[in-house]
């Protein structure tokens, strides 16, 4: 038996072409395995003005501030953020928490 695949719905607008922005630079610092985390720093100032709301990218961030640098203010303040969104978004306390359970 073969099932017709549809299409591919995307959820790209023109309103939030910005965050896919972010989300595209994050994913090219991991592609070319970048070290220097104040490369991040504008994406999270920008992140923390725009999309307040959005927890996946922080956790994403995270994880690669733990890893360059565990210690850095970076990395205490997008965890603090992210513990503050469960409170403030009820209904993504649970994917949160468990993306922080298994961050390194």
């Amino acid at each position: 038996r073969s099932k017709k695949v549809d299409s591919h719905k995307t959820n790209l607008t023109e309103a939030n072409a910005p965050l896919n922005e972010i989300y595209r630079e994050v994913r090219l610092f991991r592609e070319r395995g970048d070290r220097e985390e104040s490369l991040l720093e504008p994406l999270v100032k920008e992140l923390n003005v725009s999309y307040p709301k959005d927890w996946l990218l922080r956790l994403e961030l995270l994880e690669l501030y733990r890893t360059l640098s565990p210690n850095s203010v970076y990395t205490a303040l997008l965890r603090k953020d992210l513990i503050a969104l469960c409170d403030q978004y009820p209904e993504n306390k649970d994917l949160i928490q468990r993306g922080l359970e298994i961050l390194p």
